[in-house]
């Protein structure tokens, strides 16, 4: 890790990556991977020998049982892709640690660089919008998303989702799809299957995982 990498949150990635199902990145065997995390989601670039791969990967979890996740991977287009690397690749690009001196209110961004033996950890929110140090944070987000139309990706997402209410990783608050209990025969069977996964792990059914474990 480098020296100026940020630890702050480092120690909750394990967990993170859990959520998102996908390996913790030094146990990856790609030469070069960049990670731009969120609660909602994980934007991934990879490098393989010459080629470049995108992908944005959504995940939720559903409030009525827990570790029962619904996670969608989205490949990104080739040359958007190739302008995220070479953005990030560029010798003078380098993000700063802002030290949380502002505090840690917000929306959280994570970024992860491996290359070869080089591992980089940073993090950002939008508490330390007003601080000089965020001017290259800011400016990376707004690259990745002036390519990126995450929005429409995230709600294609949405529409996907197959349990009634679910929430983000690390979400206190769970979003609920309204018009899954527009009924009271909806709403009573929704209540039912809440109280049966309050039950004891033996009066329970078994889980369903909507998803291998990649």
């Amino acid at each position: 890790m480098t020296k100026d990498s940020d630890s702050t949150f480092i120690k909750y990635q394990k967990d993170r990556c859990e959520f998102f199902k996908v390996s913790e990145i030094q146990n990856i065997d790609s030469k070069f991977i960049f990670r731009f995390w969120t609660d909602s989601y994980v934007l991934e670039i990879k490098k393989n020998e010459d080629q470049i791969f995108g992908s944005l990967i959504f995940s939720v979890e559903d409030t009525n049982i827990k570790k029962n996740y619904f996670r969608k991977e989205f490949v990104l287009d080739r040359k958007k892709t190739e302008k995220i690397y070479n953005k990030i690749t560029d010798e003078n690009f380098n993000l700063p640690n802002l030290k949380w001196e502002s505090g840690f209110d917000g929306n959280l961004f994570i970024y992860e660089i491996k290359n070869f033996n080089f591992y980089d950890y940073k993090s950002y929110a939008t508490c330390c919008n007003d601080i000089s140090e965020a001017k290259k944070h800011l400016e990376l987000n707004d690259f990745i998303t002036s390519l990126i139309d995450i929005k429409e990706i995230s709600n294609t997402f949405s529409n996907q989702i197959p349990f009634v209410c679910y929430k983000n990783y690390n979400g206190a608050y769970g979003t609920c799809k309204v018009e899954e209990l527009k009924t009271n025969k909806k709403i009573r069977k929704y209540n039912r299957s809440k109280k049966l996964s309050q039950c004891k792990p033996s009066e329970q059914r078994p889980k369903i995982q909507t998803f291998k474990t990649s």
